[in-house]
């Protein structure tokens, strides 16, 4: 035993009690000296005392430099009351900055104080780009979907929702009868389309249709927009209606009808299709973003410059991006 050793009474700790003080598994303690970020005293013959000893103020010196760094995820979803997937969102987009570090023994997302307070004086129009019409609840423990038409299992006529506001809701029929949402399958009426619940699509863009909302509920626009319902999936799919216009925005897909025998019906998507491709295969008819990736290199402070520029507009890096782009090629 050296001397230094044999003389030195500062308080010492085991593997265990160092796992203790850092909140962390007694591996992640073997880690951290392997890594050189703490040092053991009997380094040649520790396993005398059956266990690793560290100096206890070595201990809580890195217990120091590992403090929160900033707040995580889940403490800014709290704070700003949204959900923790919206948060990741925001930070996966370019909205919200964060920067990952060690923590605990994991790598963790933190966002800084001041973040937080840009984000706050921006929440209201960051939700209202990310709101999402509600297009989809159940009546009687079954899915039923904005738009969705029904036919009556006696009597044939066709009935169509036309109105949905959390699981109330209107339906309207044939001879012009509207009634509450949730007495449509005890008035006997079924789905005319088998709508099965999609996964979310991770594919980039989307198309957007704008289509006159018809006056009959046999239109061509209801149509089309439950074929996206059944190949899509309301998951991949958002509605909007104003001033009797339906806007439509969906991830790419393919709808599986067939061209020929619906040929009016894919002319009516071509005509209404606002932002996208539209091709007719023999397996149906594609329904694409038309984005094409772009990638390209900056110098770290450029990047950051630009990612505050987009948070001050309440937008993504990339939608940022895209739109400075599109207004030079405009001007």
């Amino acid at each position: 035993m050296s001397e230094h050793l044999l003389f030195d009474n500062r308080p010492r700790v085991t593997t265990k009690g160092a796992a203790k003080l850092l909140k962390v598994t007694e591996a992640t303690i073997y880690r951290y000296e392997k890594e050189g970020k703490l040092s053991s005293i009997y380094k040649d013959n520790w396993y005398k005392d059956g266990t690793k000893v560290f100096f206890k103020e070595d201990v809580e010196k890195l217990l120091e430099d590992m403090k929160k760094p900033g707040l995580t995820i889940q403490e800014v979803a709290k704070r700003v009351d949204v959900s923790h997937s919206t948060v990741s969102k925001w930070i996966q987009t370019g909205v919200l900055s964060a920067e990952k570090k060690e923590y605990k023994g994991k790598e963790t997302y933190f966002i800084q104080e001041e973040d937080v307070q840009v984000l706050s004086e921006m929440l209201p129009s960051i939700l209202r780009k990310y709101e999402k019409k509600q297009i989809a609840c159940k009546v009687e423990g079954r899915d039923v979907y904005l738009y969705q038409s029904f036919q009556h299992k006696e009597t044939k006529e066709y009935a169509r929702i036309i109105a949905m506001d959390g699981e109330k809701g209107k339906v309207v029929t044939e001879s012009e009868e509207v009634f509450p949402l949730e007495e449509l399958f005890a008035r006997g009426y079924e789905p005319t389309y088998i709508i099965e619940g999609k996964r979310h699509s991770t594919k980039r863009g989307q198309a957007r249709f704008a289509f006159k909302k018809p006056h009959l509920l046999q239109g061509t626009a209801y149509k089309v927009i439950e074929w996206i319902y059944v190949y899509g999936g309301a998951a991949n799919l958002k509605i909007d209606e104003k001033d009797q216009m339906i806007h439509v925005e969906v991830k790419p897909v393919v709808l599986e009808v067939e061209p020929v025998e619906n040929q009016m019906e894919i002319e009516y998507l071509a005509k209404h299709l606002q932002e996208g491709e539209l091709s007719v295969r023999n397996n149906g008819v594609y329904i694409e973003s038309g984005l094409e990736a772009v990638s390209f290199h900056v110098e770290k402070e450029l990047k950051n410059q630009m990612k505050e520029a987009a948070k001050r507009e309440g937008i993504g890096l990339e939608e940022w991006l895209k739109k400075l782009v599109s207004h030079y090629f405009e001007h």
